[in-house]
């Protein structure tokens, strides 16, 4: 999916090449995919709350239905404001203003759970939750600079390609 979404939006990012674009698209992923829900949504240990939090679960449909919204309208938005017709600065504040309406209407719609008891260990809950973020951005990462470094090298002709400086014998 990562792969496809460079691909579309590959030269309409300003004038960025393979390499940021593949930078944006990691982290436009992972703050739609991931940061966004968890926002509304938090990561919580296993055995905390609710026993039946799996499955059919009200608060994992919630979970998958705001992680949905949040994944499907980024790409709407920036594609309802192409820069063609607004030009780039406003295309970018449009399709920021259209994922901003997008995600108010779920986290105001979709139902708010706090299933951790008050005798849970705040410190461990937070250490839970930073760690559950690192896991989600380690590949994200991953992807932005790999992928980036290869798509740069795979897409970028070979005249344009910056040259080692050259080793002057002395």
């Amino acid at each position: 999916m990562a792969a496809i979404a460079f691909r579309a939006a590959l030269g309409r990012i300003g004038r960025s090449g393979p390499r940021a674009t593949a930078a944006f698209v990691a982290l436009g992923g992972l703050i739609a995919v991931y940061v966004v829900p968890f926002l509304k949504h938090p990561a919580n240990p296993p055995a905390v709350g609710d026993g039946d939090t799996s499955g059919n679960a009200p608060r994992s449909s919630s979970c998958w239905c705001c992680s949905a919204c949040c994944s499907r309208s980024a790409p709407s938005s920036s594609a309802a404001g192409s820069p063609p017709r607004l030009g780039n600065w406003n295309a970018a504040v449009a399709a920021g203003a259209a994922f901003l309406l997008a995600v108010t209407l779920a986290y105001v719609f979709l139902p708010s759970y706090n299933e951790v008891g008050p005798d849970f260990p705040g410190q461990l809950l937070w250490q839970f939750r930073l760690a559950t973020l690192a896991v989600q951005a380690v590949p994200r990462t991953v992807f932005g600079l790999v992928f980036g470094a290869l798509a740069e090298r795979l897409l970028t002709p070979e005249s344009a390609r910056p040259r080692p400086a050259e080793t002057v014998a002395a």
